[in-house]
């Protein structure tokens, strides 16, 4: 027999699975209430499980309410390839804003993490098993970072990083912007959800250009947050002397880290705020020019607005100016985008 139930009343998918397994059903029907959509889901249930939204729930209770004799089959499984949209962010990935310094954007990357074969030592079914979870994300991204490492062995770990994040993708198969599931329904992602993006791994290779973090600035950034210089120092080992840390702590500008994000915690109307970033050429000679999508809330000045690289290894800054408009006061985060573009494959 097919069982067909509500999901929720205190028990998730599994725990009704297994009752249903033990009942003796071949398979199970879960049906969604009217305020939940489904969600593509991957738990390892005892036996084949279909979910179904409210709407179709309520027509399938009704069928096996008015039939004596209520009839369900369950198909051959098949592969279903270029399924869209795709990817979205699923309910349980880490979210934003950054819980301990919000002006630096969390998460960093989005990468696959829903049914992963993933190798596995003693399970029974073999050496291969089917999981899901951020930990099944991470090595996605330890991958291509080593094999960005083995072609440039001597790129420090925020070039890596850089590369990594600035050749993301925001958008699904649709070309639409990449959605999140928040366990009731699919809506537009921000950053807060997908960080630069879902990872692109043909793409990282050829960034373009890259944002570097010296030891120096991270061990800055560290004494800004409120380690002491001493402990510092043990980090730092450069043939010039010990590590020493700004003067006050007002010459810190945690806004001009040079992270391939950029997040402005907080702005008012009259007082625009400004930051800087480097970029180094690691790709051929050539002109960028910056493309910036900016919410309606927020004035964005890019300055300069073109960036010409004679060669490999050459550094470029430039200054963003952030200006809050005077509109109804906005509750929260606005989110925009700033892109550097080279007129062929770079940006």
């Amino acid at each position: 027999k097919i069982i067909f139930c509500y999901l929720g009343g205190g028990s998730d998918e599994n725990t009704k699975a297994k009752e249903a397994y033990s009942l003796g059903a071949i398979g199970l029907i879960l049906g969604r209430d009217r305020n939940r959509e489904v969600q593509v889901v991957d738990d390892q249930d005892p036996l084949p499980t279909a979910h179904v939204d409210y709407k179709d729930a309520v027509r399938i209770l009704k069928y096996i309410n008015y039939n004596r004799y209520p009839v369900a089959h369950i198909s051959k499984v098949r592969t279903e390839y270029d399924v869209k949209p795709a990817p979205y962010v699923a309910s349980f990935s880490s979210r934003g804003p950054n819980p301990i310094d919000e002006a630096i954007l969390k998460p960093d990357i989005t990468a696959p993490g829903v049914g992963i074969v993933a190798v596995y030592g003693g399970s029974e079914c073999g050496p291969f098993i089917k999981m899901t979870g951020t930990s099944m994300a991470c090595p996605h991204v330890a991958g291509v970072a080593a094999v960005l490492k083995s072609i440039y062995p001597n790129w420090s770990p925020a070039k890596i990083k850089s590369a990594i994040m600035t050749t993301a993708s925001v958008y699904d198969t649709f070309g639409r912007p990449m959605k999140e599931h928040d366990e009731i329904r699919l809506k537009t992602a921000t950053p807060f959800a997908y960080g630069a993006g879902e990872l692109q791994p043909n793409r990282v290779a050829n960034p373009g250009l890259v944002y570097d973090i010296t030891t120096e600035e991270y061990l800055n950034y560290l004494w800004f947050r409120g380690a002491c210089a001493g402990q510092l120092d043990e980090f730092y080992k450069p043939d010039d002397g010990p590590y020493e840390p700004p003067r006050t702590k007002k010459e810190f500008n945690i806004l001009n880290l040079n992270y391939p994000t950029i997040t402005v915690p907080y702005i008012q109307i009259g007082h625009p705020v400004v930051l800087i970033r480097t970029v180094e050429n690691v790709g051929c000679p050539g002109k960028y020019r910056v493309k910036v999508t900016a919410p309606s809330e927020l004035k964005v000045d890019v300055e300069p607005q073109i960036l010409a690289f004679k060669f490999v290894g050459e550094k470029k800054q430039f200054r963003v100016t952030l200006t809050l408009r005077d509109t109804p006061e906005t509750d929260g985060y606005v989110f925009g985008m700033l892109v550097w573009m080279d007129g062929s494959r770079h940006k």
